[in-house]
């Protein structure tokens, strides 16, 4: 899937919303940046680690709850976190109120196509996120391909490449 700079993706099933402001193809490969509206309450991915990538997330509007192997950081406005290649993270609104927040990832590789691809899977399924086969589908796909924390990278491998052939 094609992703340019300033396009937008919405998941009609829990309002997020990807910005797309930056991409492999405009950087020259170098990041991948966007910004990712959150409402109130919505839960972010499972922990996972990016084994090619360090991202770093700089809230411009609200609060934002980032974890970072297992220790809680509350982000407001103007605060930015980066966190490293191979690194355990993820992320919450766990307050009632939006947030806006921009995530870069470096360097891009393909990650405007997943993150694009997660949105596209939501709202065609109507499900706010993929199924495991729809998810080991396209993270098997993908050079980036983040690892879900917990299970061991090889057993993944192994399970996405099955899943992906289903």
């Amino acid at each position: 899937m094609q992703v340019n700079v300033d396009d937008e993706f919405i998941n009609g099933v829990t309002g997020e919303r990807y910005a797309f402001k930056a991409t492999a193809a405009s950087t020259g490969g170098a990041y991948v940046a966007f910004e990712n509206f959150a409402p109130g309450g919505l839960q972010g991915p499972p922990s996972h680690l990016h084994p090619k990538q360090t991202e770093t997330f700089t809230v411009l509007e609200g609060q934002l709850m980032l974890t970072v192997e297992g220790k809680s950081i509350p982000l407001g406005a103007g605060e930015s976190v980066t966190v490293p290649i191979g690194v355990a993270h993820t992320f919450n609104n766990v307050w009632g109120e939006d947030v806006l927040f921009q995530v870069r990832l470096e360097p891009a590789l393909d990650s405007e196509e997943f993150f694009a691809g997660i949105i596209k899977i939501s709202n065609e399924s109507g499900r706010a996120k993929p199924s495991l086969r729809q998810l080991a589908k396209l993270i098997y796909d993908q050079e980036s391909r983040l690892q879900i924390v917990g299970v061991p990278a090889w057993v993944q491998n192994g399970l996405f490449a099955l899943l992906s052939k289903i």
